[in-house]
């Protein structure tokens, strides 16, 4: 195998999703390389060859080929069975005389934008996937319960990571133990929920938070349009609800304790939405509402 196995994009893309080492054809130790011919490759293993343009017969492979095609296998079973999801491989590096061994990947279900680097240590491997892997899958947490309310072209959802106090190995059925926070802000049109709707929305999304306990501030944005200003993280989202004709109001959210829940909502007197507020019978640019709930109280709201 080459000295440095790195993949072009393209046969990256070409190489099926990674297979379980619970399927794996072989069964040697972390540490176990075979140069003999009898050694069966699987699917994962072939689909590298393939793309490195070597041969899938193990017994035409020189002898540096069959450990390193060997090894990158191994590092990926080191990575899926700490972590529990499948990693695609994107590239592979040989040990050397001023040069470690060390493999890439990233998580099949976060993408290539989060890249993992494996390294040989010892008896075993380290790597790199640690807190800011937390983030990325409490922001697909959310994001998924989100998609499952609204279309794609109806919210809008950014996020950014106030604390973290957990390690990935420490998520069990997806619950946070209130060890990660962040300030999350969602925009959501008005015609699929309006400021008369979002309260029950924000009850039925603070369940999921406190379900997964996930931590941080919550703001949902209700908008009569998206405004046509790119935005592309938490950075500078706020772009738009500063947009005054594009903003109905906000509806904000967070946990006080494991017990207690802070509400704070905002409605704007805007033409597009047709609301006229007054305080006194005297317009003004917006009504203000905050409150203290007992999490019991807040999340019995909506029930029939």
């Amino acid at each position: 195998m080459k000295k440095t196995m790195l993949l072009m994009l393209f046969a990256i893309l070409l190489i099926p999703p990674a297979v379980s080492c619970g399927k794996q054809n072989n069964e040697q130790s972390c540490n176990t390389i075979v140069y003999s011919d009898d050694y069966r490759l699987n699917d994962r293993q072939k689909n590298i060859l393939t793309a490195e343009g070597l041969s899938t017969d193990f017994s035409k492979l020189e002898i540096s080929q069959k450990r390193s095609i060997q090894r990158i296998e191994q590092m990926l079973c080191y990575l899926e069975t700490n972590y529990g999801t499948e990693f695609v491989y994107s590239g592979y590096i040989e040990q050397g005389i001023n040069e470690s061994e060390k493999l890439y990947a990233y998580p099949k279900n976060i993408g290539a934008r989060q890249t993992i680097t494996v390294k040989a240590k010892g008896d075993g491997f380290t790597d790199d996937y640690y807190d800011y892997s937390v983030a990325d899958y409490a922001e697909e947490l959310i994001d998924g319960y989100l998609s499952e309310q609204f279309s794609n072209e109806d919210y809008r959802y950014f996020a950014s990571t106030n604390a973290c106090d957990i390690k990935m190995l420490e998520i069990v059925d997806a619950n946070f133990q209130w060890k990660y926070g962040a300030s999350n802000i969602i925009f959501i049109k008005a015609d699929v929920c309006n400021m008369d709707e979002v309260e029950e929305f924000a009850v039925n999304y603070a369940k999921f938070l406190y379900e997964h306990q996930i931590d941080g501030t919550h703001r949902i944005n209700i908008m009569c349009y998206f405004p046509d200003i790119e935005i592309n993280s938490w950075n500078n989202c706020g772009e738009w609800y500063r947009d005054e004709k594009a903003n109905v109001g906000f509806y904000c959210l967070f946990f006080h304790s494991e017990k207690e829940i802070h509400i704070d909502s905002t409605a704007f007197s805007t033409d597009e939405n047709g609301k006229v507020i007054t305080h006194n019978n005297n317009p003004v640019d917006y009504v203000h509402d905050s409150h203290n709930y007992p999490v019991e109280e807040y999340f019995a709201k909506y029930d029939q």
